[in-house]
């Protein structure tokens, strides 16, 4: 009886083993089917997912008062960013056509692509083009929007799609923002030019409204104006550079204009009683 135990203890051990080595094997085998079916689920996804994993990455260039920054988009498109302004455009345009976001002012180069429109969204603006240059004015401060073509063609509407307006080298659109009013302008044949110049960070006026050049000097400079109710609408003409100081570009206007300019705690004011005749 003693010589038989050790045989029925290894007998014993056999059959654990064998069936450690069965359940193991099993293991191996789901651990397979497992490791397949989440491969090929992966793949599903990666195929049929529309949600944020495939959403564009969008990049965000700003500029501070008084400067201005060069944008090259990933189609060859330039932008001169001015100062006090925001361009919003994904890393990779998409297939179907190109879109960004500006908020202040910038000029923009863009790369003809006819298949690829390209879209400017300004506020309550929105500017379609296949490869022109042209200058948007977008601030939150300002009253109106104004986009103005220097070469192609530009199709401008606001965002409830009722005004549609095409645009060619010198004219312009000009949107209120509280009436939604979209019309169209004729410029000068020196507009061009000056919105050219801008790029290089000159900007220059020609007979604008006091009111208009106070509203553009708070933005590129970050400075509060208050401009005489009287004189407001006088006509001005101005050239300054970003480099400059704004009391001294203010103090140039206000002679121009028989005013005075003074210095208050919040920024700078104009006085005057008249325009000049």
């Amino acid at each position: 009886t003693s010589e038989q135990q050790p045989v029925k203890i290894r007998s014993l051990h056999n059959r654990h083993i064998a069936k450690w080595l069965s359940v193991a094997t099993a293991s191996v085998i789901l651990l397979i089917m497992a490791g397949y079916a989440v491969k090929s689920g992966s793949k599903k996804d990666i195929v049929f997912d529309t949600g944020a994993a495939t959403a564009p990455h969008l990049v965000t260039v700003h500029t501070l008062t008084g400067e201005s920054k060069i944008v090259q988009l990933p189609d060859g498109t330039k932008i001169w960013l001015n100062p006090s302004s925001s361009l919003e455009y994904p890393l990779v345009f998409s297939n179907e056509k190109r879109e960004v976001r500006l908020s202040g002012e910038a000029f923009f180069e863009v790369a003809r692509n006819p298949d690829l429109p390209f879209i400017i969204h300004s506020g309550m603006l929105q500017t379609k083009v296949l490869g022109t240059s042209f200058n948007i004015q977008a601030y939150d401060n300002q009253e109106n929007i104004a986009v103005t073509v220097v070469t192609g063609k530009v199709k401008v509407s606001n965002n409830k799609q009722v005004d549609n307006i095409e645009l060619l080298p010198n004219q312009r659109a000009v949107f209120d923002k509280k009436t939604d009013r979209l019309i169209k302008e004729n410029t000068s044949g020196g507009t061009a030019s000056d919105i050219l110049k801008r790029k290089a960070g000159t900007f220059v006026y020609h007979d604008e409204p006091l009111q208009k050049l106070a509203k553009d000097i708070e933005a590129y400079f970050g400075v509060k104006i208050h401009v005489s109710e009287a004189i407001r609408h006088c006509g001005v003409v101005a050239s300054f550079e970003i480099t400059d100081k704004p009391e001294a570009i203010l103090e140039l206007i206000a002679i121009s204009i028989n005013g005075t300019l003074q210095v208050e705690h919040n920024g700078f004011a104009i006085y005057g009683d008249a325009c000049p005749k």
